[in-house]
């Protein structure tokens, strides 16, 4: 048998095993709690990225100093310096 219930509830049925549907206060908390998880994962993809972009930042500073020795010591042999 269902009802309809006015105020903070959206429906209420009973049925064989007594089961009761969400009220509109189990929504927004559902809501809430999504929203809030949603900012946690984005948060922590925003930090990963940073980090990666920070590793490969580092990664070419020190790629471009070793290719500025590479050119040194090739310029040493070619030019005899």
């Amino acid at each position: 048998m269902a009802k309809k219930k006015s105020g903070n509830s959206i429906k209420k049925t009973t049925g064989a095993q007594g089961s009761k549907l969400a009220t509109k206060s189990d929504y927004i908390k559902m809501k809430n709690e999504i929203i809030r998880h949603f900012y946690e994962v984005a948060e922590k993809i925003h930090q990963d990225v940073a980090g990666a972009n920070k590793g490969e930042i580092s990664f070419l500073a020190n790629k471009q100093d070793d290719h500025e020795k590479r050119i040194s010591r090739v310029e040493q042999k070619v030019f005899g310096g």
